[in-house]
C-alpha cells in the first residue's frame, strides 16, 4: 500500500499532536491536581499555624498583662492584714472586677496572700472561701516565678481552665500572688468556634495527653479523648515524631470513614496542638473541575487543529512539493543536461528548496566547466610533481646523512664540556671551602685583637696598681723612721729615768726596773725598724723592677695588637679575594652548565632534525606515488566530465 506526502504528514503530526497534548494535559492536570493539592495542604497549615501562633500570643499577653498588674502599688497594699490594707483591698476587688469584665476570656481573677487565702477578687463572695496553697502553680509563685498551670477544674466553679499567676513582690520578697482563670469553653468561642475550614472542617485543641482542651463542640472538652479513636492515635504519633516543632500534615479517615486531612501545630512551648481538619473531598474539588476542564479543551483543539493541517498541507506543501518533483523528474530524465532550471517561486520551504536546488545546479554546472578546464592542467603538473618528488627524495636523503654526522660531533662536544662542567663545579666547591677558612681566620684574628685589647686594659691596670703599691711604701717608711725616732726618744728616756732612779737611792729602784724595761722595748723597736726598712726596700726594688716590667708588656701588647690588627685586615683582604674567586668559580659553572644544556638541546634538536629528514624522505616517496595518483585521477575526471552538458 502506498501511502502519500500528505498521510505521512498528517498522520505522525496528528498522532504526535495528540500524544503530546494528552501527555500535556495529563501533566498539567497532575501538576495542577499537586499544585492545588499542596496549596490546600499550606493552607490548612496556614490556617493551623495562624490559631497556634494567636494562641500562643494571647496566652504570652495574658502572662505579660497579669505581671503588670502584679506591679501595682494598690495590690501590695492590699495584702498586709492592717487597716490600710483593708481599705486598700476594696480597690483592689474593683479594679479585679473592671479587669474581668474588660478581658471576658477570664472565669476569675484573685489576688491571695502568701498563706494562699483569697483576699481580692472580681468575684466578692470568692473573698475568705478559696485556699490556693495547695495548688502546684501557688507554690511555684511563691518562689518568685511566674507560672502558666495544667489544665484543672477551678474551685470557684468547677469548670475546667487553666490558670496565669504572677507573684506580687516587696522589695523582692513574694508577699502574695494575682492569679487569673481562663475558661476553656470561653477560649473554645474566641478561638474554634466561629473557625471554618472549607465547608465543613473545623479546628480544635489539645494537650501531650490528647485531651481535648478546646473545641467549637464545647460538650467534648475534656471529654473526647484521642487515643481511644484510631485517627487520633495517628495524631498523637505524628505529634510525638514531630517533637515540639511539629508542623504536619496527616491523611487520616474520621468516625464516619471520610477521607481527611489534618494539619497540626504545637504551641510555643505549652505542649498543646492545634489541630485543623477538612475532608479532602471539600479541599481537592477544584481540582476534578479542572480535570474535566481539561478533557474538553483537548478534544476540541485537536479536532480543530487536525482539519486545519489537511487544508495547509493541501496548499502549502503538496502542490509546491508535486512542482518540485516534476522538475527534478525533468532534469534526471535529461541525459545530465546542467542547463534545466525548476520553475516553482512560492516564498515557502519548498519556494526556497527549488530556489538553492538551482543555485546548486548553477554552481554544479559551473564547477564541471572549472574541472573540464583543470583536469589538463592537472594531467600536465602531475608529471612536474612526480619529478620533484623524485629529486627532494634525493636531497631528503643527503640530508639526512649529514645531520647524523653533525650529531656524533655534538656528541662528543657534549662529552667534552660534561668533563669541563665537572672541574668547575670541583673548583667552585673548593674556592667555597677556602672562603669558610678565610672568615674563619678572619674571626679568630678579631678575636685576638679583642683579646690583645683587653690584656693591654689589665697591663695598663696592674701597672697602676703598682705605682700606688710604690707609692705606700715610701709612705710605710715616713712611718717607720717616725717609729724610729721615737725608740731613740724611748731610749734616752729611759738613760734619763736610769739616772734618776739612781739620785733617788732606794726609792728608785722600781723606777730603775721600768727605765730599763723601757730601754729593752726601744733597743727591740729599733732591731725590728732596721729589719722592717731593710724589707721595704726590697719591696721598694721589686716594685720598681715591676713597673719596668709592666712597661715593657705594656708596649709588647701594644705591639702585638697593632700585629694582629694588620693580620687582620690581611686575612680580611684575603676572604674578600677568595670571595670573589668563589663567585667566579660558581659563574664558571653556572656557565658549564648552560653550556651543557644548550648542546643538549642542540643534540635533540639535531636527532629532531635527522627524524625529520628521514620523514620527508618518505614523504617524498609518498608524493611520487600520489602524483602518479593524481595522473591516474586526471584522466578519470576528464572522462566523467565528458558526460554532463555544460
Amino acid at each position: 500500500m502506498r501511502f502519500g506526502l500528505r498521510s505521512k504528514f498528517l498522520a505522525p503530526t496528528l498522532s504526535l499532536v495528540a500524544v503530546g497534548m494528552v501527555a500535556g494535559v495529563v501533566f498539567a492536570y497532575f501538576i495542577a491536581k499537586s499544585a492545588l493539592e499542596e496549596q490546600s495542604k499550606h493552607e490548612l497549615a496556614s490556617y493551623a499555624s495562624s490559631l497556634a501562633t494567636s494562641l500562643d500570643s494571647w496566652v504570652e499577653r495574658g502572662r505579660l498583662d497579669i505581671q503588670l498588674w502584679s506591679q501595682q502599688d494598690m495590690y501590695r497594699s492590699a495584702i498586709p492584714d492592717s487597716f490600710i490594707g483593708r481599705s486598700a483591698r476594696e480597690a483592689a476587688n474593683a479594679q479585679l472586677k473592671s479587669l474581668r469584665d474588660k478581658y471576658e476570656v477570664y472565669e476569675i481573677l484573685n489576688l491571695a496572700n502568701e498563706k494562699g487565702d483569697v483576699i481580692a477578687s472580681s468575684k466578692k463572695d470568692t473573698i475568705g472561701r478559696i485556699n490556693e496553697s495547695d495548688r502546684a502553680y501557688f507554690k511555684q509563685c511563691l518562689k518568685g516565678e511566674s507560672v502558666m498551670s495544667g489544665i484543672i477544674n477551678s474551685k470557684d466553679t468547677g469548670r475546667p481552665g487553666f490558670v496565669l499567676a504572677t507573684p506580687v513582690k516587696e522589695q523582692n520578697t513574694v508577699i502574695g500572688v494575682i492569679l487569673g482563670v481562663v475558661d476553656l469553653a470561653s477560649l473554645s468561642d474566641m478561638f474554634f468556634s466561629k473557625f471554618k475550614a472549607g465547608e465543613t472542617g473545623f479546628a480544635y485543641l489539645f494537650d501531650s495527653t490528647g485531651k481535648v482542651i478546646a473545641h467549637p463542640n464545647k460538650d467534648l472538652i475534656l471529654k473526647a479523648d484521642l487515643p481511644k479513636s484510631d485517627h487520633g492515635k495517628l495524631l498523637l504519633v505524628q505529634k510525638q515524631d514531630g517533637g515540639s516543632k511539629s508542623d504536619k500534615i496527616i491523611a487520616h479517615n474520621d468516625e464516619k470513614g471520610r477521607a481527611m486531612l489534618t494539619a497540626l501545630k504545637t504551641v510555643g512551648n505549652k505542649g498543646w496542638t492545634v489541630a485543623v481538619t477538612a475532608p479532602q473531598a471539600e479541599i481537592f474539588k477544584s481540582a476534578k473541575t479542572i480535570r474535566n476542564t481539561l478533557i474538553f479543551l483537548t478534544l476540541v483543539v485537536m479536532a480543530a487543529l487536525g482539519f486545519g493541517l489537511w487544508l495547509m498541507s493541501e496548499r502549502f506543501i503538496i502542490r509546491p512539493v508535486n512542482k518540485v518533483v516534476a522538475g527534478l523528474k525533468d532534469i534526471a530524465e535529461g541525459d545530465g543536461d546542467l542547463t534545466t532550471r525548476l520553475a516553482v517561486h512560492t516564498q515557502d520551504e519548498v519556494g526556497e528548496l527549488a530556489r538553492w536546488f538551482n543555485l546548486f545546479i548553477e554552481k554544479l554546472q559551473t564547477m564541471m566547466k572549472g574541472l573540464t578546464e583543470g583536469a589538463a592542467t592537472l594531467a600536465s603538473s602531475t608529471s612536474q610533481i612526480s619529478s620533484a618528488s623524485s629529486e627532494f627524495a634525493t636531497n631528503s636523503l643527503e640530508t639526512s646523512r649529514s645531520v647524523s654526522e653533525i650529531t656524533t660531533t655534538a656528541e662528543e662536544v657534549k662529552q667534552t664540556v660534561q668533563i669541563s662542567t665537572d672541574k668547575a663545579e670541583a673548583v667552585a666547591y673548593g674556592a667555597e671551602r677556602v672562603s669558610e677558612v678565610a672568615a674563619m681566620g678572619r674571626k679568630v684574628t678579631e678575636e685576638a685583637v679583642a683579646g690583645m685589647a683587653r690584656i693591654k686594659e689589665e697591663m695598663e691596670y696592674i701597672a697602676e696598681s703598682i705605682l700606688k703599691l710604690s707609692e705606700h711604701t715610701q709612705s710605710i717608711g715616713e712611718i717607720i723612721g717616725a717609729v724610729n725616732d721615737i725608740a731613740n726618744q724611748s731610749n734616752l728616756l729611759s738613760v734619763n729615768a736610769s739616772i734618776e732612779a739612781a739620785k733617788a737611792g732606794e726609792y728608785g729602784k722600781g723606777f730603775a726596773v721600768v727605765a730599763q724595761e723601757v730601754k729593752s722595748l726601744s733597743d727591740g723597736s729599733k732591731v725590728a725598724t732596721n729589719q722592717v726598712r731593710t724589707i721595704l726596700n726590697e719591696i721598694q726594688k721589686a716594685t720598681g723592677a715591676a713597673v719596668m716590667a709592666t712597661e715593657r708588656g705594656a708596649k709588647a701588647v701594644e705591639a702585638g695588637l697593632a700585629l694582629s690588627s694588620q693580620a687582620g685586615e690581611a686575612i680580611a683582604a684575603l676572604a674578600r679575594n677568595v670571595g670573589e674567586s668563589v663567585l667566579s668559580a660558581t659563574q664558571i659553572a653556572a656557565s658549564s652548565r648552560q653550556q651543557m644544556a644548550g648542546m643538549d638541546q642542540l643534540v635533540d634538536a639535531m636527532d629532531s632534525i635527522r627524524i625529520g629528514t628521514q620523514n620527508n624522505a618518505a614523504g617524498a616517496r609518498q608524493l611520487e606515488e600520489s602524483s602518479r595518483n593524481l595522473a591516474d585521477l586526471g584522466e578519470t575526471i576528464s572522462a566523467l566530465v565528458g558526460r554532463f552538458k555544460v
